[in-house]
């Protein structure tokens, strides 16, 4: 007996913790459900929903209001937050590249190995680098097919290589040019 009264102790505990009260009455009860299912909220939560366990985290999330609860506070951004970083113009592909430049492949005179390792281990190799403004011009002839086809967002490494060597204007990777 003791071993129920121990859990109903931590199971109110847990519900003071996550309603922040006592007693959930205590707070209003949110006034709206949110907008992208607040037309069937009313009905999922006369069907049992909002104290069903595999769907209260949706219920609690999307259906405040016909759940009867309170309203989660609404939190402001915190305006010193940076924006999220680009993703980096180069990248090793391969994590055997740092084995594959101590066997020399990075410096090869074969032309293919050459090429594939600056497709795959460009980074390593030191052979990939973001532009510069005077470096942001187009080199291939065939940009605006490949960018219209999509493959500026390519993550096929050959067709990745391929545009930030050649399409560097059309595909949009070059740095502004900032006073």
């Amino acid at each position: 007996m003791g071993n129920l009264f121990a859990l109903l102790a931590v199971l109110w505990a847990l519900h003071v913790v996550k309603y922040g009260t006592a007693n959930p009455s205590d707070k209003p009860v949110c006034e709206k459900d949110l907008p992208k299912w607040a037309h069937l909220c009313p009905k999922w939560a006369a069907a049992g929903d909002c104290s069903d366990p595999k769907k209260q985290a949706f219920m609690e999330h999307y259906c405040r209001k016909s759940c009867k609860l309170p309203c989660k506070p609404e939190t402001t951004p915190n305006p010193n937050t940076k924006p999220p970083s680009p993703p980096a113009f180069c990248r090793d592909r391969d994590v055997n590249c740092p084995s594959w430049k101590s066997l020399g492949y990075c410096q090869s005179n074969d032309p293919k190995v050459k090429l594939r390792m600056a497709v795959y281990c460009g980074v390593t190799c030191n052979t990939c680098k973001a532009p510069t403004p005077e470096e942001c011009f187009d080199k291939g002839g065939n940009c605006a097919e490949l960018k219209k086809a999509g493959q500026c967002k390519s993550t096929v490494p050959v067709m990745e290589y391929e545009v930030k060597t050649n399409c560097l204007e059309t595909c949009e990777f070059c740095v502004p040019d900032f006073p």
